[in-house]
């Protein structure tokens, strides 16, 4: 209930350097990143990763077990920082 008072969330692309979406027919609770041989720490784009994730479905017989092997995750394209500072400055002469 709190939630629905608060309204719905929304993603703020400052915050992240990268952010990619994925979808499932059915809800993962749980997830993991499998280690692979490029090791931690990395910083050059573009990213590659394995993850597993496992599904809760509302019939034990569709529940799924998925390996992802995601390549080519590149960096978000940056906001023009001067075109939202002037569109924040029109708001305060209203």
């Amino acid at each position: 209930e709190n939630s629905k008072e608060a309204g719905a969330l929304e993603c703020d692309p400052r915050a992240y350097k990268m952010l990619h979406r994925l979808g499932s027919e059915w809800p993962c609770l749980s997830f993991d990143i499998v280690p692979d041989s490029g090791g931690g720490g990395r910083t050059r784009f573009p990213h590659a990763l394995l993850a597993a994730c496992g599904t809760q479905a509302g019939v034990a017989d569709a529940d799924r077990l998925t390996l992802l092997r995601l390549e080519g995750l590149g960096r978000m394209e940056a906001e023009d920082s001067d075109a939202s500072d002037a569109d924040d400055d029109d708001d305060d002469d209203a």
